[in-house]
């Protein structure tokens, strides 16, 4: 599945200063999806970067055509 499109809009490593966790959001539930990570080089992160990747592939195909307050993710209730 293609994310190419996500992470070039995405800030995805860590700096000085920066929020230390990570999560996927779609802006404008249009399609403007982004991720924020604080990647380092390790097993950790490249699995927390798969999961939010997983996020934001699921949000970047939910349908366009439903209305904006049910354009998100399910909930697991």
């Amino acid at each position: 599945m293609p994310v190419d499109d996500i992470l070039k809009n995405s800030d995805i490593f860590g700096r000085k200063g920066k929020y230390q966790h990570a999560f996927e959001n779609d802006m404008d539930r249009k399609g403007d999806i982004r991720v924020m990570l604080s990647v380092v080089d390790n097993l950790n992160w490249m699995s927390t970067m798969l999961h939010e990747l997983g996020h934001a592939v699921y949000s970047k195909n939910v349908a366009s055509d439903l209305p904006f307050l049910l354009r998100v993710e399910t909930h697991t209730l």
